[in-house]
């Protein structure tokens, strides 16, 4: 059967970047419910909350707002990358299959879409689809998604911002629809991704900003004879996106366990002036001495993803070169793409990663509302996509370039050249991410966590969720949010207000580490009632040890044995207190000091 060519020319782009995307985990689909890059840190961070909103919304529970984390106090889910959007489409894969499956289907659909998405939209000023492809790809499988892909799904989740791109384009500038149906689309995009990462749509919107102000300072005379459209198609996106916004907004910002102040520091990840242009590691062509070089930049792989290559930037001057003056769409982009650059380089100027203590523009916008807490380096997806633009832009225009009749295919040809020479560079240092074992311990999956567990009750995990060790929270995932958990790894306010990751300090949580660590000898009687006190405080009823077999795991037993004042039982691969009474705790003899082996 053939296939019609309007349908072709999203099938076959749809179909490549797909695979691609697979391949980007491509070891995980052997066992896809199974294994993941990392059951640990960000990954589990993501895995957790995938599961939450669909059970929240199943279980009658607030969607934005759990105590099934740092219990009693709980978290402020908008204050964190929750992704409620992509939890509800990707909940049919969650309830049959677990969180570790949604996320590794995240993940690769996250590449596919962003490109796809980039593809769609780049053919509005680029109709030749291997220009549009090209420019796809660029943006779908960058040096920076690569280096996100390490574990911020979040940051990945690019897809919504060229439509939002498009949208805003046709509000601004085309104004060929009604504005009545361009204003609330852009307003319901907005909001679309809001709920999936409000900190890319931070970005965007700041991005967006720039632009309209790039397009007033170069086209003021274009914007006289648009602007009450244009103005008018905004307030309805501004209204359409306060009206579907405002419960989850309301909750973020009066909602419980709000937070106060910046959450990430400006300057903690920001592009380098050489990040540009020198190869990092996560591109495959690059020296041992380039990828020592720009290890010195970050100091983490994943905010080390703002290098376009040489080739890539002499093609975009080329563009700007050639097209200046033919194209306005060209230079609107260019100047942007020159702003978005400078601020992604952070509050002051680094060279080679010496700090030059240069101040630069960024350090206006990290002062500004809900902008405070954006990671300048992050805004190098936003000069990716830029540079995807005038890519696919220049390679269409290279293919409609006139040719002799003898060689029609030959500007193709030139153009396609042009798009392996720009794009080579850029090629993946692994074409897959490494992948291993979830981690899972048999239990959580087990009978006896369904019914020997009161729903809803509280459980204490040995090992318990932390920011460096997150898997715990996985394992709350797979046994359906059956219970409640004092630990966690999620942004939740300290005394003053101020978002912290780690749980707040405890007596039992520091011994617990300490002694599973070997580095607590002895246990005073003190620190015994003090860690009932805990435990009470908490209402924990169940405490499940997942350890290994060490002399470590032996240490930790006698001590929560003294504490509860009984012993575990073994139950499937784990040692586990069933049906503590909290009130009791306080009432067992603390006994003499612990000596522990060693």
């Amino acid at each position: 059967m053939r296939v019609p060519a309007r349908a072709a020319g999203v099938l076959v782009p749809a179909a490549l970047y797909g695979l691609l995307g697979l391949l980007r985990l491509a070891p995980v689909w052997r066992a896809p419910n199974t294994l993941v890059q990392c059951g640990c840190g960000d990954p589990a961070f993501t895995m957790f909350y995938l599961g939450w909103t669909p059970y929240a919304v199943t279980h009658g529970h607030d969607p934005f707002f759990t105590d099934w984390l740092f219990f009693p106090s709980g978290v402020n889910t908008m204050w964190n990358v929750t992704l409620p959007l992509p939890g509800l489409l990707l909940a049919p894969l969650t309830w049959g299959w677990g969180v570790v499956l949604s996320y590794n289907v995240l993940v690769a659909l996250a590449f596919a879409g962003s490109a796809l998405s980039a593809y769609l939209v780049l053919r509005r000023w680029a109709p030749w689809r291997p220009a549009a492809f090209a420019g796809g790809l660029l943006y779908g499988f960058s040096p920076y998604m690569v280096g996100q892909g390490l574990g911020h799904a979040h940051m990945l989740l690019l897809a919504l911002v060229p439509v939002l791109l498009l949208l805003l384009d046709e509000v601004l500038v085309r104004q060929r629809r009604p504005v009545w149906e361009s204003g609330p689309l852009l307003g319901a995009a907005a909001v679309a991704q809001l709920l999936t990462a409000e900190e890319v749509l931070a970005g965007a919107a700041l991005v967006g900003a720039l632009g309209l102000v790039v397009l007033v300072v170069l086209f003021r005379d274009g914007i006289r004879a648009r602007w009450r459209r244009a103005a008018a198609g905004l307030a309805l996106a501004a209204g359409t996106a306060l009206v579907l916004a405002l419960v989850p907004l309301v909750n973020q910002l009066t909602g419980p366990q709000r937070l106060v102040g910046t959450v990430n520091s400006p300057d903690q990840y920001h592009a380098d002036l050489l990040s540009w242009v020198v190869p990092s590691r996560l591109v495959k062509f690059a020296p041992a001495a380039a990828v020592r070089f720009t290890d010195g930049f970050s100091g983490n792989p994943a905010e080390n993803g703002s290098y376009l290559g040489v080739p890539l930037l002499l093609a975009v001057v080329a563009v700007a070169v050639l097209l200046w003056r033919r194209r306005p769409v060209v230079r609107w982009a260019v100047v942007l793409l020159v702003v978005v650059m400078v601020l992604a380089l952070g509050p002051s100027l680094s060279v080679g990663g010496d700090e030059t203590g240069v101040p630069l523009p960024f350090q206006l916008v990290h002062h500004l509302p809900l902008l405070e807490s954006l990671i300048s380096v992050r805004l190098s997806s936003y000069a990716v996509l830029l540079c995807a633009f005038l890519l696919a832009v220049g390679l269409d225009a290279l293919h409609q370039l006139p040719v002799p009749r003898w060689r029609p295919r030959a500007a193709g040809l030139v153009a396609g050249l042009a798009a392996v020479v720009a794009l080579l560079p850029l090629l993946p240092a692994q074409l897959s991410y490494a992948v291993q074992d979830a981690g899972v311990p048999p239990w959580f999956r087990s009978a006896a966590a369904q019914q020997r567990v009161p729903a809803g009750s509280v459980l204490v995990t040995v090992p318990a969720a932390t920011p460096t060790d997150a898997a715990a929270m996985v394992w709350q995932a797979e046994a359906g949010y059956r219970f409640k958990v004092p630990f966690g790894y999620s942004l939740h306010p300290d005394a003053q207000g101020t978002g912290r990751f780690p749980p707040e300090p405890s007596k039992f949580l520091t011994v617990v580490s300490r002694v599973g660590r070997g580095t607590l000898p002895v246990l005073s009687p003190a620190d015994i009632v003090t860690m009932r006190t805990d435990l009470a405080r908490w209402q924990v009823r169940t405490i499940v040890v997942t350890m290994p077999d060490t002399p470590q795991r032996a240490a930790v037993l006698e001590v929560l044995g003294r504490v509860t004042g009984r012993a575990p039982e073994p139950d499937t691969g784990a040692w586990v207190w069933y049906g503590l009474d909290p009130a009791a705790l306080d009432r067992l003899p603390a006994g003499p000091a612990l000596r522990l082996a060693g």
